[in-house]
């Protein structure tokens, strides 16, 4: 196993919809993505094409307003088809939107924190890693991204 082949520093990401891997390498960082559906992605990102320069920003997910959404309209459905003197198939739908509201409760309570993202930038200004603090590893996270530009200093 030659120097090339060891990694320097892993971390790992979770966010509702992937779950990111980052295997640090001298000369690159290797991403496995995994998505909520099933999907899987494997892309490499040289360290050569990064500087050490970064921005930070905060990003609350998207599907917080969805699940607030369907989440109020579910509640107001469970209301209306509940009140009493309703036959039994309205019982049924004011059941199912009250199960439907949960689900929505459940997404919006994980998604409802923004979470913090370090973009490495290339030497051009665009986008060249966004790295997530959130997740397992999310104690780990200033480490990891000391270690990425230390790495990008020495390529």
């Amino acid at each position: 196993m030659s120097d090339q082949d060891a990694p320097i520093a892993t971390y790992t990401e979770s966010l509702l919809q992937v779950r990111r891997s980052f295997v640090l390498f001298p000369d690159r960082v290797e991403v496995r993505a995994s998505w909520l559906l099933g999907k899987t992605h494997t892309t490499t990102v040289r360290l050569s094409d990064l500087t050490a320069r970064s921005t930070e920003f905060y990003v609350r997910n998207r599907w917080m307003k969805r699940a607030l959404v369907l989440g109020s309209f579910a509640v107001a459905a469970a209301v209306v088809f509940g009140r009493p003197g309703q036959g039994p198939w309205a019982q049924r739908v004011s059941l199912v939107a009250w199960v439907a509201a949960a689900c929505c409760g459940l997404v919006l309570a994980r998604t409802v924190r923004r979470v913090r993202f370090v973009r490495l930038l290339r030497p051009d200004g665009k986008a060249g890693l966004d790295l997530a603090q959130s997740g397992p590893d999310i104690a780990r996270f200033e480490e990891f991204v000391a270690a990425v530009r230390r790495q990008i200093r020495q390529a």
